[in-house]
């Protein structure tokens, strides 16, 4: 069974390096992600995993660092998405994704730990396809991305 952390939503605050995801017109960083994860480590005895949004980054260094100070909690898996969390933002591309998940897959080989990767797909809400391109975008980031070492896909569907 699997805890999520979801608390980091209220945590919102300024990032000192402005280095942050836009939720409801504030700015989270990854340092809102920690304190609750760290304390629901502490406070239960079952895995748990952190929803990281897009990573709270803008390069991929900087999304394997704040993964692996949530490794360094105790934190089971990551869910990472291709929405940049702002309403009028195109999604994240491909690529950008892949290379992000890839870098998380090799941080958690590296130190020894089996990182649930749930990667979270919003073709749906974010990318304005239908039909037919819309099922040819969902399926093929979700191929590339598990190629990449993500092992869950969330995808939220529509018909």
């Amino acid at each position: 069974m699997f805890l999520k952390v979801w608390d980091f939503l209220r945590w919102h605050h300024q990032c000192r390096d402005g280095g942050g995801a836009r939720i409801c017109g504030r700015i989270v960083s990854a340092h809102g992600v920690l304190e609750p994860a760290l304390r629901r480590m502490v406070a239960v005895q079952v895995p748990i995993t952190a929803d990281i949004e897009a990573g709270y980054s803008r390069t991929t260094q900087e999304t394997v660092d704040n993964v692996h100070q949530l490794i360094d909690t105790g934190i089971a898996g990551i869910n990472i998405q291709d929405f940049p969390g702002k309403p009028q933002d195109d999604l994240i591309s491909i690529e950008i994704l892949v290379d992000r998940i890839t870098a998380i897959r090799e941080l958690a080989v590296t130190v020894g730990i089996p990182l649930v990767i749930n990667a979270r797909i919003d073709t749906a809400f974010h990318s304005g396809l239908q039909g037919s391109a819309f099922e040819d975008d969902v399926f093929r980031r979700a191929r590339r991305y598990q190629d990449a070492g993500g092992r869950l896909h969330f995808c939220i569907w529509r018909s």
